[in-house]
Protein backbone atom coordinates (compact mmCIF):
# COMPACT_ATOMS: atom_id res chain seq x y z
CA UNK A 1 0.00 0.00 0.00
CA UNK A 2 1.42 3.51 -0.62
CA UNK A 3 0.31 6.81 1.08
CA UNK A 4 1.11 10.34 -0.03
CA UNK A 5 2.06 13.02 2.26
CA UNK A 6 -1.51 14.26 3.61
CA UNK A 7 -1.69 10.27 4.71
CA UNK A 8 -4.41 9.36 1.99
CA UNK A 9 -3.97 6.35 -0.36
CA UNK A 10 -2.64 6.30 -3.62
CA UNK A 11 -1.69 2.62 -4.23
CA UNK A 12 -3.69 -0.82 -3.00
CA UNK A 13 -2.29 -4.02 -4.29
CA UNK A 14 -4.15 -8.04 -4.52
CA UNK A 15 -2.08 -8.51 -1.31
CA UNK A 16 -4.05 -5.58 0.68
CA UNK A 17 -7.22 -6.42 -0.90
CA UNK A 18 -6.92 -10.38 0.19
CA UNK A 19 -5.99 -9.17 3.84
CA UNK A 20 -8.42 -6.67 4.98
CA UNK A 21 -11.28 -6.71 2.66
CA UNK A 22 -11.16 -3.42 0.86
CA UNK A 23 -11.01 -2.91 -2.54
CA UNK A 24 -8.80 -0.52 -3.98
CA UNK A 25 -12.07 1.62 -4.92
CA UNK A 26 -13.32 2.01 -1.51
CA UNK A 27 -9.97 3.22 0.16
CA UNK A 28 -7.91 5.47 -2.83
CA UNK A 29 -8.03 9.06 -1.98
CA UNK A 30 -9.13 8.45 1.69
CA UNK A 31 -7.17 8.91 5.21
CA UNK A 32 -5.44 5.56 5.97
CA UNK A 33 -5.74 6.78 9.50
CA UNK A 34 -9.84 6.34 9.17
CA UNK A 35 -10.33 3.20 7.33
CA UNK A 36 -11.75 0.53 9.12
CA UNK A 37 -8.75 -2.20 8.69
CA UNK A 38 -9.09 -4.20 11.59
CA UNK A 39 -5.03 -2.85 12.11
CA UNK A 40 -3.70 -0.85 15.25
CA UNK A 41 -2.89 1.88 12.99
CA UNK A 42 -2.61 4.37 15.71
CA UNK A 43 0.79 2.60 16.61
CA UNK A 44 2.06 3.31 13.06
CA UNK A 45 1.12 7.06 13.11
CA UNK A 46 4.48 8.58 15.01
CA UNK A 47 6.58 6.04 12.52
CA UNK A 48 5.09 7.50 9.66
CA UNK A 49 5.82 10.76 11.05
CA UNK A 50 9.52 10.54 11.51
CA UNK A 51 9.64 8.97 7.85
CA UNK A 52 8.15 12.05 6.70
CA UNK A 53 10.55 14.51 8.67
CA UNK A 54 13.61 12.52 7.49
CA UNK A 55 12.87 10.89 4.51
CA UNK A 56 14.66 7.58 5.75
CA UNK A 57 13.53 4.11 5.67
CA UNK A 58 11.61 2.99 8.71
CA UNK A 59 13.07 0.19 10.48
CA UNK A 60 10.40 -2.83 10.94
CA UNK A 61 7.04 -2.42 13.32
CA UNK A 62 5.13 -5.02 14.07
CA UNK A 63 1.71 -4.19 14.65
CA UNK A 64 -1.11 -6.86 16.26
CA UNK A 65 -4.26 -6.94 13.56
CA UNK A 66 -7.29 -8.84 12.68
CA UNK A 67 -7.94 -9.44 9.59
CA UNK A 68 -11.13 -10.17 7.19
CA UNK A 69 -11.39 -13.40 8.51
CA UNK A 70 -11.12 -12.16 11.78
CA UNK A 71 -8.38 -13.47 12.51
CA UNK A 72 -5.52 -12.26 14.80
CA UNK A 73 -2.36 -11.54 13.22
CA UNK A 74 0.96 -9.45 13.25
CA UNK A 75 2.13 -7.51 10.21
CA UNK A 76 5.51 -6.17 10.29
CA UNK A 77 5.46 -2.88 8.60
CA UNK A 78 8.45 -0.40 7.19
CA UNK A 79 8.11 2.84 5.39
CA UNK A 80 10.03 3.56 2.40
CA UNK A 81 10.81 6.88 0.30
CA UNK A 82 8.81 6.10 -2.50
CA UNK A 83 6.11 7.72 -0.46
CA UNK A 84 5.47 5.74 2.40
CA UNK A 85 4.80 3.00 0.95
CA UNK A 86 3.88 -0.26 3.75
CA UNK A 87 5.20 -3.94 3.36
CA UNK A 88 5.94 -6.50 5.28
CA UNK A 89 9.93 -6.97 5.93
CA UNK A 90 12.08 -8.58 8.53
Amino acid sequence: MALDADMEVRGWNRASVDLWGLRDDEVLGENFFRLDLGLAVDRLEPVIQKFLETSSRSGCVSVPAVNRLGRSIVRTVVCTPSTAIMASCC
